[in-house]
């Protein structure tokens, strides 16, 4: 049920529009807090008047925004006041919720994150009761008066708030009352971001040997999120604890294989606190010297060799692929200059995938796709799966582990099973790929066993089986690259090969990576007569 607006001199209105508040809301409201009807009918004539007022100068134009402005404190004050009534007396599954930032979002028809904000400001400035009734005074009460006084503005409340949460723990129990004071007292000369200095500034006396910034978080604080955008990438965020976080770390940088290389790459993790992830011994990248940037702006391409050099030192650079006879050469391989945040993704990416993939109780996870069975055939188009949307080319390009359903979207259809086990590596075949090839199979690349996933040369969706002769293995990077750019890999005696394009080479020769030059070369060459 929705209020429409009342027609002026009993005239008709030309449309009805659904208002945000229904006529319950409005008996509500006249009820037990008629202001707020009157505060609305005020601001529309206020705006009203602003709008059609064009006489008005600089000074004025200030005032009015120093006005709102003033509203706006108050208004947040008061809505700090509202968000914490909501949450003493609701119960968020009486409206088919289960916590109370969904409900927020649901009837107030704003974002997530605005929910969460508001909860944060009701729980700093505003008091509450104990189960036995006692009042609980706010956790920022000087704070709190100060914005309903309208003496800060809501960005400089929400700022003061950061600062103190920032606090290590003992801190923030012993000297938060006069931290909060003097951050108060100062915040009328302050602009937003000189808070953090000065918050610093605080710490710096309180702590001047920094001992209290090491110690661990509350248990509470860490968290971590992942939330779907429109395109159907996933953003991810989070605080860690120091254990969880070293352990990723490692895993993520560690090119060794072992259990033992990643407690120890853990260890020294912990002993280099300040290392992080951008290690460069251990940033994940790809060792690849061999390309350069030319005059176009391309990162393809051999570089430039001294024709008249007597070694590969002379020409001023180093074979990176073998021929089919084993001799070193230079491949037109791609430069992988990508920041090293990228390089953590697709170790990240194949954390996950494997994840999902060993083996449990309940055996290999199953991924329930809703598609049209011409979009199955394309292999292309947006689907539903999991719960989100993604793309079916990118379900289709998933590495071994999972079993895949196909749920048509047709009347008079019945699900099948389209994706079988056979699409799929076994052990067995994934043991002996390592074995064969001992890490990505790329020119030049040195993405070692363990960060790699089975790739089938000749496409499955294009009929190519999958058994050892159709693949080889690929580090997640090149899995994606080499298809965008037109390589394209085959089989030659018994190790995998991968031709360029032509626009790279004409004659499309194939190459092996390096470490394959001792098996391609023919032993009677190694003794000249």
């Amino acid at each position: 049920m929705t209020a429409e607006p009342v027609p002026a001199d009993g005239a008709q209105p030309a449309e009805a529009h659904p208002e945000f508040l229904d006529a319950a809301d409005i008996a509500q409201l006249k009820a037990h807090c008629p202001e707020l009807l009157d505060a609305v009918t005020a601001l529309e004539e206020s705006a009203s008047t602003i709008q059609h007022n064009a006489a008005l100068g600089s000074a004025a134009a200030i005032a009015i925004g120093k006005g709102l402005e003033l509203v706006r404190r108050k208004l947040e004050s008061a809505t700090a006041q509202s968000t914490r009534l909501m949450s003493q007396q609701i119960e968020p599954s009486h409206y088919g919720v289960r916590k109370l930032p969904a409900l927020l979002k649901q009837k107030m028809r704003i974002t997530t994150y605005e929910a969460r904000r508001r909860l944060s400001m009701a729980r700093c400035l505003t008091e509450h009761h104990s189960t036995t009734g006692q009042p609980i005074p706010a956790q920022l009460p000087e704070v709190a008066a100060c914005l309903q006084a309208g003496t800060i503005s809501v960005d400089q409340a929400q700022a003061i708030i950061k600062q103190i949460d920032a606090l290590p723990p003992r801190v923030r129990a012993e000297h938060k009352p006069a931290i909060e004071r003097v951050l108060v007292e100062n915040a009328p000369g302050l602009r937003v971001e000189e808070f953090r200095v000065l918050g610093k500034r605080i710490l710096g006396y309180l702590d001047p040997d920094g001992k209290l910034e090491t110690e661990p978080s509350h248990p509470d604080d860490y968290f971590v999120t992942v939330n779907q955008k429109t395109n159907g990438d996933w953003i991810l965020r989070g605080l860690l604890d120091s254990t969880t976080g070293l352990t990723l770390n490692a895993l993520l940088t560690n090119r060794q294989q072992g259990p033992a290389d990643i407690v120890e790459a853990v260890r020294t993790a912990a002993d280099n606190p300040q290392g992080g992830s951008a290690s460069p011994e251990e940033d994940g990248s790809t060792v690849a010297g061999a390309g350069h940037l030319d005059a176009a702006g391309s990162s393809f391409g051999p570089p430039a060799v001294d024709p008249f050099a007597d070694s590969w030192e002379d020409a001023g650079c180093q074979p990176n692929a073998a021929t089919t006879d084993g001799n070193p050469t230079i491949a037109p391989v791609f430069d992988d200059n990508r920041p090293d945040g990228a390089r953590r993704h697709d170790r990240f990416s194949v954390l996950i995938t494997r994840g999902a993939s060993e083996p449990t109780g309940t055996g290999s996870y199953a991924l329930v796709v809703t598609a049209t069975a011409e979009q199955l055939a394309r292999g292309e188009g947006e689907v539903e799966a999991a719960g989100g949307h993604t793309r079916l080319e990118d379900v289709l390009q998933l590495s071994p582990g999972g079993k895949f359903y196909y749920s048509s979207t047709r009347p008079g259809t019945r699900d099948v099973k389209v994706r079988t086990e056979g699409r799929f590596a076994t052990a067995t075949q994934m043991t002996l790929l390592k074995a064969r090839d001992r890490g990505c199979s790329f020119p030049d690349c040195d993405i070692p066993v363990g960060w790699c996933e089975a790739h089938h040369m000749h496409a499955h969706r294009h009929g190519g089986p999958t058994d050892l002769n159709n693949l080889t293995l690929l580090c997640r990077f090149h899995h994606a690259w080499h298809e965008r750019h037109g390589w394209r890999s085959t089989l030659i005696n018994g190790l995998p090969a991968w031709i360029p394009p032509q626009t790279l080479d004409r004659t499309q020769r194939p190459l092996f990576h390096s470490r394959f030059q001792a098996e391609l070369a023919d032993p009677v060459t190694l003794f000249p007569e």
